[in-house]
């Protein structure tokens, strides 16, 4: 009696005519696989009947009985009509083992189970595995949860995740979180004892990703009453990222992930820990009682929100930390440094920033692009003790509304510590920007050891440098500027590079006489120098419509004899074109008559007081255009205490050229107060001719380009300008 399982063919079938009727006395025979040789099919499970060979089907075309094969042997089928014309066949037909179901279904046994399915790498050199091997590659928490587990946090599984994490860890696996709820009650710990090294423990959502829509990675739920969640000690080259950390309900969670040990090296971390309707003490803590080790990790994209302390460093030799992107919100103290040399790249503050305490000349504490909203201190250092150790500030932009850059009143840098280096950091960005309190000594105990070095820095004309002028403890400004009200800049420095504060390439257009028709429709105008599709276009008083202003209105130019003028003005600080111009919508009077023999001022800027140092200069340029008409075209540079024109400083004149450009020089002497002029000019314009005046910089001035026509049917146009600092 031969042993057999059931044909995965001719099983429930039924054969057709090519005219859709049932093939009644179709024949269906069997061989052995490749051969002509017939081989026997039985009628039932028990394999003690045989079919016959051919089997006849019946005239509704299904064979008589069940199609049994014998187990391990392949069979080639051959269908017939009922006149012997073969309509198809079929070969290596075999029936699968019975057993194998029962095999794969078998999790006692390593052999059986996922070892009897193969895999085969579709790469090139890739070799077949069995399906044990691969699954063996990652862990999934879900392998140690009990079955039916929740996934609401509603049931403490502290001892399932503790599982979990010392397989990954003593295995060497890269382990799976799910992104589900899982409570804990008491620490998870990965201690000495054994080879903890070289292992990776992630969620769903990579990198400790801010979450978004659930997608948190695995959320971590705290059920105890304080103590720590996660405890890493003495473990080394090893991954975690995509874990959420949190209070259950109104819990307390003194730490979020605590790391430590002497021989904790080489970590790669992507945490989220908030407070929730919790307290939570520390985000993350890294912290040695040793001489050595517990250094060079890597923190990435790390979120810790509602934190007394965000990142705390502190104890022993606690060292070289890496922070890339990670931010820290709503922290009472976002990172606390009371040891080490450590980094932060792009970071994130709200709230407070830093405070650091550097304790040894090797100590280096450094910030990069930080991008911080601020409602208390950024940088913070009372206690900064060797005088070797240093603090960088590499870029970024920061903002506060509560006002001090070392916060609380005190200073930045103790009275025996190294100096704070802020390059290229802009203080003065964002809507809102309060004074910033730059210092380098401690309140009680002033000192000249303490050094502030500032390079290419933006700090509001707001910013406190403990003195009216430069403490002597600020070593070095270097192109350090400030924002001024109307949003141009000037420099706070000891020290400065030259630098343009003023630059524009917008058109003012010292118009001609001409006709003003209804809503700003200017015409008749005499021809300028190109159609301008943006300028800014100067316009007596009632030019307009009766009672309008006289000023400089923002036009586009449909030709160069006509334009349309909208309600749009300019009175100082850096031209700019009106993203939605506003129109006017009134009668127009008819024929004007352009302003002459007076000088308009045109382009200009605050340049604060001392701006230009003891020995500056300025350098200023424009390009200018007119009509060919013989008549002098005015152009002039000068310096006010107001928008009102007030000193001249240079002017030259134009008459039949069509194009110029001036580049000249104002050079100040030691007494702030004289100033000698001179310049060059392209052939056709008057040159500058070398002008002794007296300007004091010491106060505020505007800085001015001026335009004035000797006859109204001209017309003048400053086709751009800039003026150059040089302090």
């Amino acid at each position: 009696m031969a042993t057999v399982n059931l044909s995965p063919v001719f099983n429930a079938y039924q054969g057709f005519t090519s005219g859709g009727t049932p093939l009644n006395g179709g024949l269906i025979y069997t061989y052995q696989a490749g051969t002509s040789t017939p081989a026997a099919t039985y009628t039932t499970n028990v394999g003690n009947v045989a079919n016959a060979n051919p089997i006849v089907l019946g005239s509704d075309g299904r064979p008589p009985n069940e199609v049994w094969l014998i187990q391990g042997q392949g069979y080639l089928f051959v269908l017939k009509d009922s006149a012997g014309n073969q309509l198809g066949s079929y070969d290596n037909i075999s029936a699968p083992d019975g057993n194998v179901l029962t095999l794969l279904a078998d999790p006692t046994n390593a052999a059986n189970g996922d070892a009897l399915i193969a895999v085969k790498s579709t790469l090139t050199s890739g070799v077949a595995r069995t399906q044990h091997d691969k699954n063996a590659e990652t862990i999934s928490i879900a392998d140690f949860l009990p079955p039916g587990y929740v996934t609401d946090g509603s049931v403490d599984y502290t001892t399932y995740v503790q599982a979990f994490f010392t397989a990954c860890a003593t295995n060497h696996k890269r382990g799976l979180l799910l992104p589900i709820d899982i409570q804990i009650s008491s620490q998870i710990s990965l201690t000495s004892g054994s080879n903890l090294s070289n292992f990776e423990i992630c969620g769903e959502s990579s990198d400790g990703a801010l979450p978004s829509n659930g997608a948190y990675g695995c959320r971590f739920l705290w059920s105890g009453a304080g103590g720590t969640a996660f405890y890493l000690n003495n473990v080394r080259d090893a991954k975690l990222s995509g874990i959420f950390v949190m209070p259950k309900g109104a819990n307390n969670l003194a730490v979020a992930l605590d790391i430590d040990g002497a021989n904790s090296t080489n970590l790669d971390i992507g945490i989220v820990a908030v407070n929730g309707s919790g307290t939570l003490g520390t985000g993350i803590r890294v912290a040695n009682t040793s001489t050595s080790g517990n250094d060079l990790h890597d923190f990435r994209r790390c979120y810790v929100s509602g934190a007394t302390t965000g990142f705390d460093v502190r104890n022993g030799q606690s060292k070289l930390h890496r922070l890339y992107g990670c931010t820290f919100a709503f922290c009472t103290t976002g990172v606390n440094q009371l040891d080490g040399s450590f980094t932060l790249y792009n970071p994130n503050f709200s709230h407070n920033g830093v405070d650091i305490a550097l304790a040894t000349a090797a100590d280096t504490f450094s910030i990069h692009s930080a991008q911080s909203e601020l409602s208390g201190r950024f940088l913070y250092a009372p206690n900064q003790q060797s005088a070797g150790s240093v603090i960088n500030v590499f870029g970024g932009r920061i903002r506060t509304d509560a006002g001090y850059l070392n916060g609380d009143g005190k200073y930045i840098v103790s009275s025996a510590g190294g100096p704070l280096n802020l390059i290229g950091v802009d203080f003065a960005s964002g809507n809102y920007v309060a004074n910033w309190r730059i210092a380098a000594f401690n309140n009680s105990a002033p000192n000249a050891d303490g050094t502030v070095n500032a390079l290419g820095c933006i700090f509001p004309n707001s910013t406190v440098w403990d003195s009216t002028t430069l403490p002597s403890t600020v070593r070095a400004l270097l192109n350090c500027r400030v924002i001024n009200s109307d949003g141009t800049q000037s420099p706070k420095s000891s020290t400065n590079f030259p630098y343009t504060a003023l630059s524009t390439g917008i058109p003012f257009v010292m118009a001609s006489s001409g006709t003003m028709g209804n809503n700003g429709a200017l015409s008749g105008l005499t021809a300028v120098a190109a159609t301008y599709p943006a300028a800014y276009v100067y316009l007596p008083a009632n030019a307009i419509s009766a009672g309008s202003a006289a000023g400089w209105y923002y036009a586009v130019f449909s030709s160069t004899t006509a334009a349309t003028v909208y309600n749009n003005t300019y009175t100082s600080g850096v031209p700019t074109v009106p993203g939605s111009p506003t129109a006017f919508a009134t009668t127009g009077p008819g024929a004007y008559t352009q302003t002459t023999g007076v000088y308009i001022p045109g382009p200009q800027m605050l340049l604060t007081g001392n701006a230009m140092g003891l020995n500056g200069n300025l350098r200023w340029d424009l390009q200018q255009t007119n009509n060919n008409s013989g008549n002098g075209k005015f152009f002039g540079f000068y310096a006010s205490a107001s928008v009102a024109l007030g000193t001249r400083l240079a002017t030259f004149t134009s008459t039949t050229n069509t194009f110029g450009q001036i580049m000249a020089d104002t050079f100040i002497n030691s007494t702030l107060a004289t100033q000698y002029t001179s310049g060059i000019s392209s052939a056709g314009v008057t040159p500058v001719a070398a002008n002794r005046t007296t300007v004091n910089f010491a106060s505020d001035d505007y800085l001015q380009f001026a335009l004035q026509l000797a006859t109204a049917t001209d017309t003048a146009t400053l086709e751009g300008c800039a003026i150059t600092v040089s302090p």
